[in-house]
């Protein structure tokens, strides 16, 4: 449960231990986060909060933040601009988005968590190397990248998201190691050719995986 409020030019949802901003009034030109309002740290951005920020050219975003849920900045200047600069965009820490990259991504060091659908519909994606600064892959983030053929998961990877290699349809192997505590359902559904999957035998779903990851 929680209580919709204001802050400045932001609404935001108040879970009582935390709070995830929700949306911007749409004339804003400039937006300042804070990392905490009225003592309740701020550590989300939700799902299309900015999206219809037509104006918005400058945002600061704190390290609270933790979590930038799907198409959070979509069709903001901001967003655009960044994404000019380099189709890896991040912000504190966290791969938010990927979709203009083709070919073989290499993801920074700097990133400890890729956001839900960062790389979904990235078609022209064939391989994506991920480093172990890594901790999460969120919801759908490689969902129907059909021409991802490689991909190797490190072991700081504790979890992984719904539908994450969704309709990947060119993947044929993936190594899942046992520091991956939680595996969101589907995440390898409509992968035809994965013929493939290695699970450390330390792994709590070494023993169960079919169910987890094709449903």
């Amino acid at each position: 449960e929680y209580t919709e409020e204001t802050y400045d030019v932001l609404k935001y949802k108040n879970y009582g231990d935390h709070i995830e901003i929700s949306d911007c009034y749409r004339l804003a030109t400039s937006v300042e986060i804070p990392s905490e309002i009225s003592g309740v740290p701020v550590t989300s951005i939700g799902s299309w909060a900015f999206e219809h920020c037509s104006k918005l050219t400058s945002i600061t975003i704190p390290d609270s933040i933790t979590r930038i849920d799907k198409f959070a900045f979509n069709a903001t200047p901001w967003f655009k601009a960044k994404q000019k600069e380099n189709p890896l965009v991040i912000v504190s820490n966290i791969l938010i988005d990927g979709t203009t990259c083709s070919g073989d991504v290499v993801i920074p060091a700097s990133v400890a968590s890729i956001s839900a659908y960062a790389f979904c519909n990235c078609s022209g994606l064939t391989s994506v190397t991920i480093p172990n600064s890594v901790t999460s892959i969120g919801n759908s983030a490689f969902d129907y990248c059909r021409g991802l053929t490689s991909i190797t998961i490190p072991d700081s990877v504790t979890s992984i998201g719904d539908y994450v290699f969704e309709h990947c349809s060119a993947l044929t192997s993936i190594t899942i190691p046992d520091s991956v505590i939680s595996i969101g359902i589907g995440a390898f559904k409509g992968c035809l050719n994965l013929t493939e999957i290695l699970v450390d035998e330390n792994s709590q779903y070494y023993s169960s995986i079919n169910g987890v990851m094709f449903n």
